[in-house]
């Protein structure tokens, strides 16, 4: 049997066969699974920053930092929602997404360099204050203005080029099926305090703790039913770094982080939700960094993180479970910097290996997770011909991945190639022209799930003007 769909921005997706992994399908890369018109997004937003440094005394330093933005969204998506059928017919539907977003962050910090206990400290403690108030709503497709019905919202439509799909209607309100309105604040009030402390011979002890208290209130604008949540987070870190000369450095390090279920950009925030524990994450971690000259640096990292509390489709349908949790082990090799005055270059590696950890009702242990490679290789070159004019040249590879947990569909390997042209116009005025996928490699970087799989960019060209004052 074969399946075959597209992304919700319209792309052709995925080609299943029984019995084994199945690949993306060919020769769709540039069918349009959508409507003309229909499948677009805009996005507005205002955006002020702040930043301020101040040298208070010889060993105290004081930085403030504050940010406020505002979003208004709406984007709209006519996708592929079922597979291609034998009879060459595809499944459609369709939704709208307006939301407005507010952010305000707030972050002060204090830093003392000084002896204590005969050994040299640098202390750094601070707090962060965040606000978020969100206010989204999601209509419905329907193929019909007044049977707004689970049945209407899909029309079954044949592949053809272009795909002839009826007129779309976008009915608002809570009779219209499957529709979301909702409103959530969510606010967050940290503390820190971390202390590097040189211990002599070459050492240094890292230590810190993080509070959060973090508080999320959602409301069904339809029901007026509130879900909150509050939770406090206790996250510490603790590291050892030894410096065996001055070029090089050695490091182990300990931590553990927390993430608040919250639901998909809090639209499913529900009573299930909020009973559900916070996400754990236990990070160790090993490296090394090496200055080989001056402007030339090699880093290497080994590392494991274990997650716990991970959630996961329940039992009984439409419910959520905490499920057991995930392992990721891999390795990161790195080389950035100069090679001569003129050549630039960034050259990174990672080996990753990413399994369910423990057998649930969402999958057996030793599951690999999805979309996460076990390798992936960049490359980037710059050479400057001038001082006014510089060439870019670089090469990105991954290899394959799974496109969900279920591990029956995936994402095959690919290497893309791109370039760039750099030119200094005037003073703080720069050019710059890139060149993507040069190679016209079909690629699939990404999915959302095992019948939606997104196809990369052909070949294209960006120009960029950036002035600096």
């Amino acid at each position: 049997s074969f399946t075959h769909v597209a992304d919700e921005s319209g792309q052709p997706c995925t080609n299943t066969i029984a019995g084994a992994p199945s690949g993306p399908a060919t020769g769709l890369r540039d069918r349009f699974f959508g409507v003309s018109g229909v499948n677009q997004g805009q996005v507005e937003a205002h955006i002020v920053s702040f930043r301020s440094r101040a040298q208070l005394s010889d060993n105290v330093t004081f930085t403030a930092q504050a940010l406020w933005a505002e979003y208004d969204k709406i984007y709209t998506n006519a996708f592929a929602a079922t597979a291609i059928s034998t009879g060459g017919t595809v499944g459609i539907e369709a939704y709208r997404d307006p939301g407005k977003r507010r952010n305000m962050i707030a972050q002060a910090n204090l830093e003392w360099k000084g002896r204590l206990a005969g050994m040299e400290h640098t202390v750094l403690i601070g707090g962060e204050v965040t606000y978020q108030f969100s206010d989204i709503e999601r209509f419905s497709g329907f193929f019909s203005p007044t049977v707004l019905t689970a049945a209407n919202r899909r029309a079954t439509v044949a592949l053809a080029n272009p795909l002839v799909i009826p007129q779309l209607y976008f009915v608002g309100g809570p009779a219209g099926n499957n529709n979301r309105k909702v409103a959530s604040d969510l606010s967050q009030v940290s503390a820190y305090l971390q202390d590097q402390i040189k211990l002599g011979a070459g050492f240094e002890l890292i230590g810190g703790l993080r509070y959060d208290r973090l508080k999320l209130g959602v409301t069904n604008q339809y029901t007026n039913a509130i879900m909150e949540r509050v939770d406090h987070l206790w996250s510490p870190r603790i590291g050892l770094v030894f410096k065996p000369v001055p070029q090089a450095s050695l490091y182990l390090s300990r931590s553990k982080s927390f993430l608040p279920q919250s639901g998909d950009q809090f639209l499913t925030f529900d009573a299930t939700f909020a009973t559900l524990e916070p996400e754990t994450f236990d990070n160790l971690e090993a490296g090394a960094k090496w200055d080989i000259a001056p402007a030339l640096s090699a880093t290497f990292a080994i590392y494991r993180l274990d997650r716990g509390n991970t959630r996961a489709a329940g039992p009984t349908p439409g419910t959520t479970v905490l499920t057991g949790g995930q392992r990721t082990e891999g390795i990161e090799l790195g080389l950035t910097g100069r090679i001569t005055p003129r050549w630039q270059v960034a050259v990174g590696y990672a080996w990753t290996k990413a399994e369910i950890s423990k057998t649930t009702t969402a999958a057996p242990a030793g599951r690999a997770v999805a979309q996460v490679p076990r390798h992936q290789f960049t490359l980037w070159n710059r050479y400057d011909l001038s001082r006014r004019l510089g060439l870019g040249l670089g090469l990105y590879h991954q290899s394959r991945s799974f496109t969900s947990i279920s591990n029956i569909s995936e994402l095959p390997g690919y290497t893309r190639i791109d370039a760039a042209l750099f030119a200094k116009i005037a003073e703080g005025v720069e050019a710059q022209l890139n060149f993507e996928n040069i190679g016209n490699a079909t690629y699939y970087p990404n999915a959302q799930n095992d019948n939606n799989i997104t196809t990369g960019a052909p070949f294209n060209v960006r120009f960029g003007l950036s002035f600096k004052m």
